[in-house]
This record gives C-alpha cells, sequence and structure tokens, in this order.
C-alpha cells in the first residue's frame, strides 16, 4: 500500500520551498563581502569639512552629497550608514576595508589605480580665492612663489603639486584656511568654488574675492575599492534612476538655495 501521507508530506515541503523562493525579495547586497547570513549595511564615507556637499554636523553626516547618498541606498534596496572623516584617512579606511565607497571624489591617474569610480555625480569648479587687492593672481602659474592652502589629499593638491615652485600648506579646515588668508599668512586658497563660497559667507571673512575662471573644472563620482564590480554596478544603476526621476536635481536645487 502507498503511503500517501508521507507523499503529501513532500508535496507541501516542495510548494512551500517554491513559495519562499518567489515570494521573498531579492537584495543583491544582502551578503555583500560578508561570511555570515545577516544582511550587511553598506557604509558610504565623506569629507567631514566640505561644506555644503557633506560634512558632519553634531555627529551626523550632512549635505548635498550625504542626501543623495540616503536616496540612492533607497533605489539600490540596501540599509546604508554615511560616517565622515579627515578626507586623507576616509581614502585610507575605504583601502583597508573599513568603508565600502567614497562620496564626492574627483578622480585622478593615482585614485585610479586604487579606486574604481561611478557615473558622474556633481559639478566641482576648482578656483583660486585671494585678496581682493590682489589682481595679479588669476591662474596657476601666477602661484608660484606664493604660499597656497590646500586640503591634505584633496584634489587640488594633488593637481598644484605637480608644478614646481607652489608652497603648498596643508589647513586643518576651509574657514581656518580663509583666516589664514585674510590675515596674510596664506597668498591663495584652492577649492571648489560652491564651497569655498559656502565658507566665505559663513564665516564672514571679509576683504577675499574668488577669481572667476576655474583652474580646473571635473564631475566628482563615488567610489568603491578596484574590482567591486557589483557594488558599482548598482550604484550607477541607483544614480542613474535618481536623476532620470529628478530625485539628484530636487536635492541639489534645495541645497543652492542654501548657499
Amino acid at each position: 500500500m502507498k503511503n500517501i501521507g508521507s507523499n503529501n508530506n513532500k508535496v507541501y515541503l516542495i510548494l512551500l520551498m517554491l513559495a519562499i523562493i518567489f515570494f521573498t525579495p531579492m537584495n543583491v547586497f544582502a551578503n555583500h563581502n560578508q561570511e555570515g547570513n545577516e544582511s550587511e549595511t553598506i557604509i558610504f564615507l565623506g569629507n567631514k569639512n566640505l561644506a555644503p556637499i557633506i560634512y558632519e554636523n553634531k555627529g551626523k553626516a550632512e549635505g548635498v552629497a550625504a542626501d543623495i547618498a540616503r536616496k540612492l541606498g533607497e533605489r539600490m534596496g540596501c540599509d546604508i550608514e554615511i560616517k565622515t572623516a579627515q578626507w586623507d584617512s576616509a581614502q585610507n579606511m575605504l583601502l583597508s576595508g573599513e568603508a565600502h565607497a567614497l562620496l564626492q571624489i574627483n578622480p585622478t591617474p593615482e585614485r585610479e589605480r586604487h579606486f574604481d569610480f561611478s557615473e558622474k555625480l556633481l559639478k566641482s569648479e576648482f578656483s583660486i580665492f585671494r585678496k581682493s587687492n590682489d589682481s595679479n593672481t588669476n591662474k596657476i602659474e601666477d602661484l608660484r612663489g606664493k604660499k597656497v592652502g590646500v586640503e591634505s589629499g584633496g584634489y587640488p593638491y594633488n593637481l598644484l603639486r605637480k608644478y614646481k615652485g607652489i608652497n603648498l600648506t596643508t589647513i586643518p579646515d576651509w574657514g581656518s584656511g580663509f583666516r589664514m588668508l585674510g590675515f596674510g599668512l596664506l597668498d591663495a586658497v584652492v577649492v571648489d568654488r560652491w564651497i569655498g563660497e559656502y565658507e566665505l559667507a559663513k564665516s564672514k571673512v571679509r576683504g577675499i574675492q574668488m577669481v572667476e575662471e576655474p583652474i580646473e573644472t571635473s564631475y566628482s563620482r563615488i567610489a568603491v575599492r578596484k574590482g567591486d564590480k557589483k557594488l558599482l554596478d548598482a550604484i550607477n544603476s541607483g544614480l542613474e534612476e535618481i536623476k532620470r526621476d529628478g530625485t539628484a536635481a530636487e536635492i541639489l536645487n534645495d541645497w543652492e538655495g542654501e548657499n
């Protein structure tokens, strides 16, 4: 005699397994670079001193790139955490595996040896800020023989160190840099114009002017460790979606109103 109860149990188990497979939401990051069964949070790192693009405020990451990253996490369907650090430390933290991605980083040949980069994030116009009465400092060549404030590990530092005769001075933060410029301790500061204009308006340092023509224009990206194609593809897909549906433009417009 056939064991009908046993056969029914087998059929039930098969149907149950199929239901789990077809009706459980799939998340491509559920096991991203992990060895356990628990879902891993994707950690984005940003510069703690780059207001209004990304910065730390009372222990929380804020700014344009932080808001974009939060919406990006929603589109990617995964939990994310946004942290900030000193910029040179942040880059080392990604390389050592303490984070999964860097926010707001401009590609350079040196960086491309260590990181893979997403599609475009934000436009960067790196500009010279100098004293208002200094009409002779307008381009890179004019910086030779002068003390120029830059951020350690930042794009202007990597750009200007290729030019002989420019005395690069690492500044602790942009507010300090502009105060040093105002006091005559620096001859110029080179930074993304949006960051520079925001900081000047916030600090109310007087007598400083931005040169209208930027020394270089590029687009920032999101960086991942070299070879992390799975995460990079998901980031690019999410970026494409928030650009297409207007979310990125809305975030940008909100923050431009803050400047």
